[in-house]
């Protein structure tokens, strides 16, 4: 809702006395009812581009010929004889299909409980391709002296999804957070003092080589490991703008056919 500002006044009154739109001339009292509904829709007009950039429009409807005539003096600003003329643009079409997709979102992050079994499965398969070569901060194990690298996913363990916290992206795109539990396989390096023949010899050590320091080595560490880790995986749809019957059922298809991705991912801590 857009009211009249006290600023308002004093403008009408500025454009009043200088015969500037929307006034078609000099002290026209006529005129003054449209003046204050002109300056609301500058105002509007100046704020859309103010935060959306130049190229942004306001859609005005209004059969006042005359007034709608004035508008044509703010930038920005498209005026239409009636809503049936407005609703056959291709503004019109291509703002409603977003406003429809973005209820049917809503509809379904609203009802992601009801789809657990089936996202379960797809997270699971996207944390096992897309969780390997991801990196870790060094602070999940105590001797780790580089950020640790997942090189292998076996498998994933106490997943929970946090529904309560899914947010929209964009219009067809939902971020769901989860926590779990990885068991993978992780690389780091280490600085070791014994020596590099034994060091090679040291299950889980991959790689060994000198450090800088005098009778120091760093080797580089494979192991297994438990990680409790946080992230979040973004759901890319293709909606239609078919009106939902019941929103607890009628996005399986939606949910098989989604693009899913891993977001972000962090370790909490190595168990």
């Amino acid at each position: 809702m857009h009211q009249v500002a006290p600023t308002h006044g004093r403008k009408v009154f500025d454009a009043y006395f200088r015969g500037e739109p929307p006034f078609k001339g000099l002290k026209n009292r006529e005129d003054i009812p449209d003046a204050f509904i002109w300056h609301v829709v500058d105002d509007v007009a100046k704020e859309l581009q103010r935060d959306f950039g130049p190229t942004a429009k306001l859609h005005v409807v209004s059969q006042d010929k005359r007034l709608a005539s004035a508008f044509k003096a703010i930038q920005g600003v498209e005026c239409f004889e009636s809503l049936d003329v407005f609703v056959t643009t291709a503004e019109f079409n291509a703002h409603n299909k977003e406003f429809s997709h973005e209820i049917k979102l809503q509809q379904l992050q609203d009802n992601l409980y009801a789809y657990d079994t089936l996202l379960r499965g797809a997270i699971y398969k996207v944390l096992l391709k897309e969780a390997p070569s991801r990196t870790f901060d060094r602070g999940i194990f105590k001797q780790a002296i580089s950020d640790v690298v997942v090189a292998r996913v076996d498998t994933v363990t106490r997943l929970d999804l946090h529904y309560e916290a899914a947010r929209m992206l964009a219009v067809d795109i939902l971020v769901l957070p989860f926590t779990c539990e990885l068991e993978a396989e992780v690389e780091y390096e280490a600085e070791s003092s014994m020596q590099l023949t034994q060091l090679v010899m040291t299950p889980g050590v991959s790689e060994a080589r000198l450090a800088r320091g005098p009778g120091l080595a760093v080797c580089r560490i494979a192991q297994d490991a438990t990680l409790r880790t946080s992230g979040s995986i973004s759901l890319s749809f293709e909606l239609n703008e078919s009106e939902v019957a019941d929103p607890r059922i009628e996005f399986i298809d939606d949910i098989k056919s989604a693009s899913v991705s891993l977001e972000e991912i962090s370790a909490v801590e190595a168990l």
